[in-house]
């Protein structure tokens, strides 16, 4: 009210209204298919948030937490009795206008969906952080502070732009009251949400739905550890939230640090206790004048137990409601063993085996007899995953079950008496704690810095806070958290991470005598690259990303380049070069079969990226990629074959020379027939189609035959002129074997024919 005053004596004085509608923002990535929107706004001041990121001075953005029912909104007057204006959060201890005098501007950033994906709206956050770093007139690094979801959110964007070469620019990253391991709800009150989750009741009790709102939003799934899916859920131990095993998978692997980013510098701050003081109730049975600490026998919630007019149950404070039948609820409370519980060592050992408790023994009736539950009578016993205590270990608490029976004492103007603080953000969770106890005195652990993955940590030495309305009233807290914005402490704490899956390598295909650049793209900040290539490179230039390298010598090569940072180092792939411009060496092998015209295969040393100049007696033949070549020769033909290769980096010079001469053994091209003969044999010319090189040649005569015995001795010579077939007779020969040799001044063959008598 105080503000909303001044906020009118200001604008009546100046004549301006000082209030502007926020900024819209939409991410640039998406998730599940799906972007995520939302607003910002830029303070000042309380009263001046007309600034634009041009103008920032030096920048912190305020990312809220989780939302589902926007209920935390831009409110700059206090106009909405509904919301709570996200400005009032940060400076209910003085932090945001002493941050002012420091110079700072707090951007806001407000989720259109506060209950979405955390990864979705980390996503807005990164868009907003590329927006800040590209329009802001300095060079101040950011500093980003994550309020409960928040805090993921914040811890997904950074670390997921480091992963993927996006510089974020931020010197420090506060995780404020973040569920590093988790949210909690006691299953004793989500059975009874879930136990009005049907149309007629959710219409009768209205207000209802945002309590269960909070239960089904997708992020309540991502970061409660304990969840019931339906009110019939048998009871039993609750295994652990599936949801949240896979979201906390996925966070914790974005980088070998378990997902906290790595280049900026990391605190964390818990507004429960950390000396492993509980939660205390709003009951004294003792009268000692302070709250009772809860324990495993208290009842979270009591509905319609008569007023009392003495002991314990007076303190309750209830009045009767209009009602035919007594109703009776309770819902509580978690296992804690006595040996290391000291705040309630009369329990009874009995209590060992309790989880949350959920029993009714009569269900409320209205006047007009419409039960607002189901009839019946039940009592569910359920425990945690190892007997955790989580329903009033140290930590924020929330007033989650007071939202639920405030809704029912509205509706039909009962008064239920309830315990409203049950634990929310555990101590341990929101200082990501190395311990399984719940109840571990974190701040006498002179070790404790070295049990968490922050590079400071603070939780209260006092009784637990509120999550929700508590956030900065605590001086000590602020203090601290002003001292450690203001202060550039150094990051005393790294880590070894994987490197992004999207570091590539990229350059050129061919190193010539001028420089070439090679690239690796996505390199996160706070990398080494050494560069390594073959020996006919040198390199001549290196910085950063990249490297410049020139060819002193020829052929195929290669460049590699190899990740580091201060704890691990991988290389990437090489990329393959064509060094300088090579002159090729070549080899030749017939390939045709003997007897046919020869065919001569010349082969050139392969090189990548270069085209084949191949020429035959100094005229170019054959001009393309293909390092093959081949040749036909025809009878005692002899050609010179060489070849060049052209590149990016010229025309080399010419290769060895080789110069075949084509072969002059056929398939026959005449026939003798009958063989074996006796008296007679008659010559003819059998196939007239020859292919030599290029052309086809027609045998189509013989001039003559000359007959040798196997001693050489000539026994017949004939002439003819251009003949096609002619008969000889054999008579006067001895029984034996003999050469027919036939043929023209331009080819002869040879047959060998058997004479038998």
């Amino acid at each position: 009210m105080k503000k909303f005053i001044l906020v009118l004596l200001f604008n009546l004085i100046t004549g301006i209204n000082s209030y502007s509608q926020p900024t819209a923002i939409a991410a640039q990535i998406s998730y599940n298919g799906s972007f995520a929107s939302g607003t910002y706004m830029v303070y000042r001041a309380w009263n001046n948030y007309n600034i634009s990121l041009n103008t920032l001075r030096k920048p912190l953005i305020f990312v809220e937490g989780f939302d589902p029912n926007n209920e935390f909104e831009f409110d700059p007057n206090n106009l909405n009795p509904d919301v709570t204006d996200l400005y009032d959060i940060i400076d209910q201890g003085g932090l945001a206008s002493s941050l002012h005098v420091n110079g700072y501007d707090i951007v806001i950033l407000n989720f259109s969906n506060g209950g979405d994906y955390i990864q979705r709206n980390a996503f807005l956050l990164v868009e907003l952080i590329n927006q800040i770093n590209a329009q802001k007139p300095n060079t101040e690094p950011l500093v980003v502070v994550g309020y409960s979801m928040g805090g993921l959110v914040a811890r997904y964007a950074l670390t997921y732009m480091e992963q993927h070469g996006m510089d974020h620019k931020t010197r420090l990253y506060v995780s404020f009251d973040s569920p590093h391991k988790g949210a909690h709800v006691p299953v004793g009150l989500q059975e009874l949400a879930l136990g009005f989750d049907y149309p007629v009741y959710l219409q009768m009790f209205p207000k209802l739905a945002k309590s269960l709102n909070l239960f089904k939003a997708t992020a309540a799934k991502q970061m409660l550890k304990y969840r019931l899916t339906s009110f019939d859920q048998a009871s039993g131990e609750i295994s652990i939230n599936s949801d949240y095993l896979t979201f906390f998978s996925e966070l914790n692997s974005l980088n070998s640090c378990n997902g906290f980013p790595q280049n900026c510098r990391n605190i964390a701050i818990s507004l429960g206790n950390w000396n492993g003081r509980p939660q205390r109730s709003n009951l004294d049975y003792d009268h000692d004048g302070n709250k009772d600490f809860q324990h495993s026998a208290m009842p979270m919630i009591d509905i319609n137990i008569p007023v009392g007019t003495g002991g314990s149950v007076s303190l309750l404070n209830i009045t009767p409601c209009q009602a035919v039948a007594a109703a009776s609820f309770e819902a509580r409370v978690s296992t804690i063993y006595s040996d290391n519980y000291p705040y309630f060592s009369t329990r009874s050992t009995s209590f060992w085996n309790l989880g949350s408790w959920f029993c009714t023994q009569y269900w409320y009736i209205n006047p007009n007899n419409n039960p607002f539950l189901p009839l019946y009578s039940t009592t569910k016993v359920w425990n945690y995953n190892n007997h955790e205590a989580m329903d009033f270990a140290p930590g924020s608490y929330s007033p989650i079950g007071g939202m639920i029976v405030d809704g029912l004492n509205k509706q039909i103007n009962c008064s239920f008496a309830y315990i409203s603080n049950n634990t929310f953000i555990p101590t341990v969770s929101a200082l990501c704690f190395d311990t399984d106890n719940l109840f571990y005195d974190i701040g006498n652990d002179a070790n404790k810095q070295n049990k968490n993955p922050f590079d400071a940590i603070y939780g209260l030495s006092s009784d637990n806070l509120s999550h929700l309305s508590d956030q900065t009233k605590n001086a000590g807290l602020v203090s601290w958290l002003l001292n450690q914005i203001s202060t550039n402490y150094p990051k005393i704490k790294g880590c070894c991470y994987n490197l992004p899956t999207t570091l590539s390598l990229s350059g050129p295909s061919f190193v010539c005598s001028s420089n070439s650049t090679f690239t690796v793209n996505n390199l996160p900040s706070g990398c080494s690259v050494a560069w390594s290539s073959s020996s006919n490179l040198s390199l001549s230039y290196a910085s950063g990303n990249t490297a410049t390298y020139i060819a002193n010598g020829s052929g195929n090569g290669w460049v590699q380049a190899t990740i580091a940072n201060s704890c691990s180092s991988i290389p990437l792939p090489k990329i393959s070069v064509t060094v300088g411009n090579s002159t090729p060496s070549i080899s030749a092998q017939q390939i045709s079969a003997s007897g046919e015209p020869t065919t001569v295969e010349f082969t050139a040393t392969a090189y990548s990226n270069a085209t084949y100049n191949w020429y035959v007696n100094g005229i170019l033949q054959q001009n393309e990629i293909n390092n093959v070549f081949d040749l036909y020769f025809p009878c005692r033909v002899t050609k010179t074959v060489k070849c060049s290769l052209t590149n990016f980096c010229g025309t080399s010079a010419f290769s060895n020379s080789i110069a075949p001469t084509g072969e002059c053994t056929r398939i026959a091209n005449y026939s003798v027939s009958p063989n074996p003969a006796s008296s007679m044999v008659t010559l003819s010319v059998a196939n007239t189609n020859k292919i030599a090189d290029s052309a086809m040649i027609t045998y189509s005569s013989f001039d003559f035959v000359r007959v040798f015995d196997l001693q050489g001795n000539l026994k017949k010579f004939l002439k003819y002129s251009k003949t096609i077939n002619a008969s000889i007779n054999i008579a006067d020969l001895k029984r034996g074997v003999y050469i027919f040799e036939i043929g023209n001044n331009e080819y002869t063959e040879k047959h060998q024919v058997i004479i038998n008598k």
